[in-house]
């Protein structure tokens, strides 16, 4: 009885909690993730990672199958990206957790839990129509540790408008010979309405941005009448930035930047 009651904690929990950034996909192939966005209380940071830390210890041994790419806004919000197959691998992630949570202990993932403020999970949709992958990239995939999310919110009935436009700018970047890839994803399940999400990579704030400075004057006047016919479809848009958290990540081949 203690058994099963115990189980139905963790599943309940974990419904609640699990959700995960990422770059994990082949080329020209879309890729589904599983994301886990967590907000936690700033008095408790530091417990919040010792104990993802030590949660992930038994991964490994334990055989979880999942790789999780975590990174952070700076301001005490985590987000934890699974790269999955389908839907359905979000009942899996869940099991496979809850194999794990009695190895390394009911308290402890407890005490975790207790950390996290408030919390929410979707998934998203990487576009690679829309994106940009250059032949010979300036940064690696390890190095690419900062990111910036640009936002847009569509007007209704415009997708299709503004998926041409993002093929239209990849085809412009790889004419232009740029060396940073530039990552297109769709909001899916857990959003509402068309979100899109320009994702670019540097290897620090200062790097990314100069880069970014760099691609608008390589682009010209192609690319600024690109990105205002792309505006003119978007009716909101949003900003946010992240740093990648090694430490924090997990891969079932090589434990870190797996993604």
């Amino acid at each position: 009885m203690k058994r099963t009651v115990k189980r139905s904690i963790i599943i309940v929990l974990l419904a609640l909690m699990v959700g995960t950034f990422a770059k994990a996909q082949t080329e020209m192939n879309e890729q589904l993730f599983f994301v886990w966005e967590a907000t936690v209380n700033p008095a408790m940071n530091s417990q919040f990672n010792d104990l993802q830390i030590d949660f992930h210890s038994p991964f490994k041994e334990n055989g979880f199958p999942y790789s999780i790419s975590a990174w952070t806004d700076g301001n005490f919000h985590y987000y934890f990206f699974y790269p999955v197959e389908s839907y359905n691998d979000k009942d899996g992630i869940y099991d496979a957790l809850s194999a794990i949570i009695p190895i390394w202990g009911m308290e402890n993932f407890m005490k975790m839990w207790e950390t996290v403020l408030s919390h929410r999970t979707y998934f998203l949709r990487s576009q690679p129509e829309m994106s940009f992958y250059p032949e010979e990239a300036r940064l690696s995939d390890e190095e690419e540790t900062y990111c910036i999310w640009d936002i847009f919110y569509v007007r209704p009935d415009k997708d299709y408008e503004m998926q041409a436009l993002g093929k239209e700018f990849a085809a412009l970047l790889k004419n232009k010979n740029y060396n940073d890839h530039v990552q297109i994803y769709s909001g899916d399940v857990g959003y509402e309405g068309s979100v899109y999400f320009g994702a670019l990579f540097g290897s620090d704030r200062e790097d990314l941005y100069s880069q970014n400075e760099k691609m608008w004057e390589l682009l010209g006047e192609e690319g600024t009448e690109i990105f205002q016919k792309w505006m003119s479809l978007v009716y909101k848009r949003d900003f946010k930035q992240f740093w990648y958290l090694k430490e924090l990540s997990y891969s079932p081949e090589i434990s870190g930047h797996g993604n």
